[in-house]
C-alpha cells in the first residue's frame, strides 16, 4: 500500500478519536482554527495536522467524561488496574453525551458507576473464577435495560443469544454451588467423626487420671474438696457435649 495516498489511512469502519479534554475537543471540531497569541502557534498547527490526519480516515471526534476514557490506563499508572479490569470483561460503549458533564460535577457515586462499568476484577479464589462469566453476562443485560442515554449499538449483538447464555450459565453455577455444599458438608461430616473417635479413645485414661493423683498426693480435706469439685463439673461438662453431639448427628 502506498502510504502517502489518501485512502492508505482509511477503515472498514468509521474510527473515532475519544478524548476527555473539552478544549481539545472545541479545537479539533472547528472549521477554523486560528492562533491569537505567539504560545498558540505551536498547539495550534499540531491541531491542524490532527484535523487532517482525521479527515484522510474520515474519522469523528468524541467527547468523553474523564473516569469513561480507557486511554488512561496507557499513561497513568493509577489508572492501569482499571483498565485491566475493562479488559477483562472484552465489552465496551459509546454513548452520546450532549451536556458535557465532567468528571469534576458528578458526585462520588456516578464516577464510581461510570469507572466501573464492564469492570471485572481479577478472580482471587476459584469460587470467584465460576461467578466470572455469569456476572459478564448479568451485568450487561442489567446496563441494557436501564440505560436511557442515545448510545451507539454494538454490531452483532443478538438478545437472545445473550439470554441463552445467561440460563446457560446460571444452570452451570448452580451446579457446581450444589456440588460444593455437598463436598463441604461431606468433609465436615468426616472431620467430626474423626475427632470424636480421637475424644472416645482418650476418655479411659482421663478418668483414670484424676483418682491416680488423689491418691499419690497428699492433700487437705479442703483441697481434696475443691478438686472433686472442679473433677464434677468437668465430667458434667463432658455429659453435656456428648448430648450435644448426640443431638447434632440426629439433626442431621
Amino acid at each position: 500500500m502506498v502510504l502517502d495516498d489518501v485512502n492508505t489511512a482509511k477503515f472498514l469502519n468509521t474510527p473515532r478519536l475519544v478524548v476527555d479534554a473539552k478544549a481539545l475537543y472545541d479545537l479539533l471540531i472547528k472549521e477554523e482554527v486560528q492562533a491569537r497569541t505567539g504560545a498558540d502557534k505551536r498547539t495550534t498547527i499540531e491541531v491542524l495536522v490532527t484535523q487532517d490526519k482525521l479527515k484522510c480516515c474520515e474519522a469523528r471526534t468524541s467527547w468523553v467524561s474523564s473516569e469513561l476514557q480507557y486511554a488512561d490506563g496507557l499513561t497513568k499508572e493509577s489508572a492501569a488496574q482499571l483498565l485491566a479490569d475493562r479488559l477483562r470483561s472484552h465489552q465496551t460503549r459509546l454513548k452520546s453525551d450532549l451536556t458535557f458533564q465532567a468528571a469534576k460535577r458528578k458526585t462520588a457515586n456516578e464516577r464510581k458507576k461510570g469507572a466501573e462499568m464492564y469492570a471485572i476484577k481479577k478472580p482471587g479464589r476459584a469460587m470467584h473464577a465460576m461467578f466470572a462469566s455469569l456476572l459478564n453476562v448479568v451485568n450487561a443485560l442489567d446496563y441494557d435495560n436501564k440505560t436511557n442515554n442515545t448510545e451507539t449499538e454494538m454490531p452483532n449483538v443478538n438478545e437472545q443469544t445473550l439470554t441463552e447464555h445467561y440460563f446457560l450459565d446460571t444452570f452451570k453455577v448452580l451446579l457446581m454451588i450444589f456440588t460444593t455444599i455437598i463436598m463441604l458438608l461431606f468433609g465436615w461430616v468426616m472431620l467430626h467423626r474423626r475427632h470424636r473417635h480421637q475424644g472416645d479413645q482418650a476418655e479411659p485414661e482421663e478418668e483414670t487420671t484424676p483418682s491416680s493423683v488423689i491418691i499419690r498426693t497428699v492433700m487437705t480435706p479442703e483441697n481434696k474438696a475443691t478438686f472433686r469439685a472442679i473433677y464434677e463439673e468437668v465430667m458434667t461438662f463432658r455429659e453435656y457435649r456428648k448430648s450435644l453431639e448426640a443431638e447434632l448427628m440426629k439433626k442431621q
